[in-house]
């Protein structure tokens, strides 16, 4: 079996998860050379924004799943407000970390724009994978053959 035909047979979490992993190693990975030029940060600060930004996704998924197996019960919304509190705690906690890290502590380990830059790209992949997913499921209409007119006028004349 072909690795493209097992990872068409993965659900949509374990495939956006997967996406939304590879994206954040390979730009980290090709950021490495900063490190080279005295900028250690880039790197780290793009990998621990883009696996904030995995983590706040894996949030939405599971909180999303409570929310509708919670059936009108009253922990549905509370549960829903928890994880909505928790992304927010963990965006904030990982760029003011990062802040503190570039602006206040000069250190090079862990850059601030580095780490915004790894958080942006989430949404943006996502709805790629999206829009993928709702192409292949919906392809391309066919165009309808035309109806042969079965009106009177036609039969006769």
């Amino acid at each position: 079996m072909s690795v493209a035909v097992r990872f068409a047979k993965w659900s949509e979490f374990k495939r956006n998860l997967f996406v939304l992993l590879v994206f954040s190693v390979f730009v980290s990975v090709l950021l490495i050379p900063f490190a080279f030029f005295n900028l250690p940060g880039v790197p780290f600060g793009f990998l621990v924004g883009s696996l904030a930004s995995v983590l706040a996704y894996i949030s939405i998924v599971y909180g999303s799943k409570l929310l509708v197996n919670a059936n009108g019960g009253a922990a549905g919304p509370l549960v829903a407000v928890l994880f909505n509190i928790l992304r927010l705690v963990l965006y904030g906690g990982v760029l003011a970390l990062s802040a503190l890290c570039t602006f206040k502590w000069d250190n090079q380990w862990f850059n601030f724009w580095a780490c915004f830059a790894g958080i942006v790209p989430m949404p943006i992949i996502l709805s790629i994978m999206s829009l993928i997913k709702k192409r292949s499921v919906m392809p391309l209409a066919k165009p309808t053959e035309k109806k042969e007119e079965t009106s009177e006028e036609t039969k006769n004349g």
